[in-house]
C-alpha cells in the first residue's frame, strides 16, 4: 500500500513540478527577470510540495538570519525533501548549487538555469572550478546561496565528510557561513527509494552565522571538520 501511495505521490510532484516550471517560463518570458522563478519556487513550488509530501516544517533559529546579509549557506543532505524544505523554512531567498547532470533532465535543468542556480561538474575540474567562481560572484552580488557539502544524499540522520568545493567556494566568497541542520526529510522522502513517501515532520536548525574572518587562515582539512562540526552540534 505505501509504494502504491508513493507512486500517486510522485506522479502527482511530477505534474506539479511541470507546472509550476511552465508558470515561472510564461511569467519569465514577461519580466526577463529570475527572481520570479525563485519567488515562484518559494511560495508556491515548495509549499504544494510538502503538502503533496505530506510533510509539515518547523523552523528553529531565524533570529540567526540577519536582513540584506548575503549568506554561503550549507547544509546536510539526506532526502530531495530537503529542496522544498529549505525553499519553504529559510526566511530567505535561496539559489542552490546542483550537480551538472541536472542541467540535461528535461524541463528542470532549464527552470533552475532560469532561477539563476549553479551546476558544478565533478568530472572536469576546470570548469567546477568556473562554477564555484561563479557561486562566489553570485553571493558577492547579494544572493543567498546554498550548497550541501557532502556532496550527495546520505541515508539517515548522520553527517557525512564534506568535500573541499566548500573550502573552496567559501575562500572566493568571502561571506558568513550559515550552517543549517535538516532533521526528518530521509524519513518523509528516503534518499535510496521512492517507494517510501510516508510524509511527516521536517525540522529545520539555523545555527549562528560563522564570519569569514575565523576561518579565512584555516587549512582545508581543518576547515572542512569544524564546518561539518558545526552542523552536527545543531
Amino acid at each position: 500500500m505505501l509504494a502504491l501511495l508513493s507512486i500517486l505521490k510522485l506522479i502527482l510532484i511530477l505534474l506539479w513540478s511541470l507546472l509550476a516550471i511552465v508558470l515561472a517560463t510564461i511569467t519569465y518570458v514577461f519580466t526577463w527577470s529570475p527572481r520570479i522563478p525563485v519567488f515562484l519556487a518559494k511560495h508556491l513550488w515548495s509549499r504544494t510540495m510538502l503538502f503533496l509530501l505530506g510533510a509539515r516544517v518547523k523552523v528553529h533559529g531565524k533570529k540567526h538570519v540577519k536582513k540584506g546579509q548575503p549568506y554561503l549557506i550549507m547544509a546536510n543532505h539526506t532526502s530531495y525533501a530537503d529542496i522544498p524544505a529549505l525553499f519553504r523554512g529559510l526566511p530567505l531567498y535561496i539559489r542552490f548549487i546542483g550537480k551538472d547532470e541536472l542541467r540535461k533532465v528535461p524541463f528542470l535543468g532549464f527552470y533552475m538555469k532560469l532561477a539563476g542556480m549553479i551546476f558544478i561538474d565533478r568530472s572536469n575540474p576546470r570548469k567546477g572550478r568556473e562554477s564555484i567562481i561563479n557561486a562566489a560572484n553570485i553571493i558577492k552580488s547579494g544572493k543567498n546561496v546554498v550548497i550541501f557539502p557532502e556532496g550527495t544524499t546520505i541515508e539517515g540522520d548522520q553527517v557525512a565528510a564534506f568535500k573541499r568545493g566548500l573550502h573552496l567556494l567559501a575562500e572566493d566568497a568571502k561571506a558568513p557561513i550559515l550552517p543549517v541542520r535538516i532533521k526528518g526529510t530521509h524519513k518523509v522522502w528516503p534518499g535510496n527509494t521512492n517507494l517510501k513517501i510516508r510524509g511527516g515532520k521536517i525540522t529545520i536548525i539555523i545555527g549562528e552565522p560563522i564570519p569569514y574572518e575565523t576561518f579565512k587562515d584555516q587549512k582545508t582539512t581543518d576547515f572542512l571538520k569544524e564546518m561539518k562540526a558545526a552542523i552536527e552540534k545543531l
